[in-house]
């Protein structure tokens, strides 16, 4: 990828880990992974959406890091920033946040919202029964999930957040936040609140089929979808999201996708007005 010192970078690193980089500004991480796109040598802006293991070890892990040099920013619900700030230095700041706030780090604005959780299991009728055979397929990583739950905090509310610079697109970050059960009347009020061209969330096969319609009640034009959980489904033998044909079932309905994959950085850029 080419890019310029201008530009707006997304690097995905797998599960719902993100770098933002706006231009002239730290690097913003979200639900970081492991030490992945955390740098040791400059200070940081770690976003936790919520307390689940994937979502908060790579922040706890680099706050205990001893070859860091930098400070780091901290951006989580109250219950997780208990957790975090346990394991910071004096130069770290843990910052709780509660939905409707606004914080600012130099010149990234960062807004808080909340949102649902998707279900552990699906609404449909037989979902349960079917999910609970594929878990109880593999009861060694089923052991190992719950072994990590138990080490870290009680999740805490589901957060959602809007990034924006005055060098860069709004971005719209819902996580796991955006399924069929997160009620289109509640994302509408968010995106009317909260605009942004810019949308990363992410996709359960199961929600493939409203998420054309969920993606435009938040009115963004460029979606950048991936899958949260592709490894634990892998593992236990379900479907993954075809994200592929719901980029062209986006695409036919007026939507941009940026396709994102692990490891892989893409350039942001606010949409072009219509």
């Amino acid at each position: 990828m080419t890019r310029s010192v201008d530009d707006t970078v997304l690097t995905y690193h797998g599960w719902s880990g993100f770098t933002l980089r706006y231009p002239d500004a730290p690097p913003l991480v979200i639900d970081a992974q492991g030490d992945a796109g955390i740098p040791l040598d400059e200070d940081v802006c770690l976003v936790v959406t919520h307390g689940h293991p994937e979502h908060i070890s790579g922040t706890a892990a680099y706050l205990r890091n001893e070859a860091r040099t930098g400070a780091a920013s901290v951006f989580a619900s109250p219950g997780p920033c208990r957790h975090l700030s346990r394991r910071g230095g004096p130069r770290d700041r843990v910052h709780p946040c509660l939905p409707g706030a606004t914080h600012r780090v130099g010149d990234i604005t960062i807004d808080v919202f909340r949102c649902r959780h998707m279900p552990l299991m699906p609404p449909e009728k037989g979902g349960t029964r079917e999910r609970l055979r594929h878990i109880v397929g593999n009861p060694a990583l089923a052991a190992s999930i719950v072994a990590d739950v138990i080490r870290c905090p009680l999740p805490g509310p589901t957060l959602g957040f809007r990034f924006s610079h005055p060098g860069g697109p709004a971005v719209l970050f819902y996580g796991e936040g955006l399924h069929r059960g997160a009620g289109a009347g509640k994302i509408t009020a968010v995106g009317r609140t909260l605009p942004a061209g810019i949308l990363i969330a992410a996709v359960e096969p199961e929600d493939a089929g409203v998420m054309p319609d969920l993606v435009a009640a938040t009115g963004a034009a460029v979606m950048v979808p991936y899958e949260a959980h592709a490894p634990w489904r892998r593992g236990f033998g379900m479907p993954c999201a075809d994200l592929d044909a719901l980029a062209a079932r986006l695409e036919r309905a007026g939507r941009r996708v940026v396709r994102v994959f692990e490891g892989s950085s893409v350039c942001l850029r606010e949409p072009a007005a219509a």
